[in-house]
């Protein structure tokens, strides 16, 4: 075991960050990171990240990915994110593990900074971001908020509002969601993807209360290739929302969706899709456009 190491084992943190920059050589460079977080050093951290990122990076390419943009998310630096995605997906390809960490990144970073835009807000906070907001990422926010915070009727008129309104999809799709948990029984109007439909929230659900919904997951979960999963898990959420309030696919075409989502799964990850009949190819196809059509708000 390296010096460094040691020290860092034994909580000796102000001792590792002590040593010498010149003696460390290889992993050592990610036991003084260790170090700077352990002691609530995140700036000395990212700085010690930047300056070391290319031996970093050569050393070990996932685990670099991993503490450069924990320590981005910890420091909020979300712009900063944005632009180290920029550099790392410039470098010459090095694996296809790297090239997956790369491309799970973009809605990382999206729903980290949501996610940090949407902590503390109270009811009257939630309803002015709703009434005059700013972009799409904020109405999503002040949505998410609302779940906990208020009664129905505080809000139902301006979330109906934004049904109809020129946002994203995905606002729309949240905020109809949000309407349908509230138990919204209140006839209302929504415009998505050059669609109007007039519908009762309440008599909705959402598109993970589907039977077919449920039946997909239980066969995803179980898939042994834990990127595959992954990957089959995204594409089937995002086809669900992009479809929702209408049903995703027909019922009773479950196992020809089942083996057109692997199939696009196996594509996204640069593998081999196999052979498909016309049913399976049909819904590969149909996922796959409706997803480049309509490219989901996080990323």
């Amino acid at each position: 075991m390296s010096q460094i190491s040691t020290l860092v084992e034994q909580g000796k943190f102000e001792e590792a960050i002590a040593l010498d920059e010149a003696m460390l050589r290889g992993k050592d460079l990610f036991f003084r990171v260790s170090a700077y977080l352990s002691l609530g050093k995140g700036e000395e951290a990212m700085r010690f990240l930047l300056a070391h990122r290319d031996a970093l990076f050569a050393e070990d390419p996932v685990l670099t990915l991993k503490a450069n943009f924990e320590v981005r998310f910890l420091l909020k630096q979300f712009d900063e994110a944005e632009e180290d995605l920029t550099y790392f997906s410039s470098l010459p390809y090095v694996s296809q593990k790297v090239e997956e960490a790369l491309r799970s990144l973009p809605s990382t970073i999206a729903a980290t900074r949501y996610s940090s835009s949407n902590k503390g807000h109270d009811l009257e906070e939630l309803l002015e971001m709703l009434s005059s907001p700013s972009d799409d990422l904020m109405l999503l926010s002040a949505l998410n908020g609302l779940k906990k915070v208020g009664e129905l009727e505080d809000y139902r008129g301006l979330v109906e509002e934004l049904l109809v309104g020129p946002y994203h999809d995905d606002v729309k799709t949240y905020a109809l969601m949000l309407l349908s948990a509230k138990g919204s029984t209140h006839p209302t109007k929504l415009v998505k993807r050059g669609k109007t439909y007039e519908v009762v929230p309440s008599r909705l659900g959402t598109p993970y209360g589907l039977p077919e919904y449920a039946y997909l997951r239980k066969k995803i979960d179980g898939i042994g290739d834990s990127s595959l999963r992954d990957v089959m898990g995204e594409l089937l959420d995002l086809h669900a929302l992009i479809c929702y309030p209408e049903r995703f696919l027909v019922p009773g075409e479950e196992e020809a969706y089942y083996r057109g989502l692997t199939a696009l799964g196996h594509g996204y990850l640069g593998q081999k899709e196999g052979e498909l009949d016309d049913a399976a190819k049909r819904y590969r196809d149909l996922i796959e456009t409706l997803i480049k059509e309509n490219p989901p708000l996080l990323g």
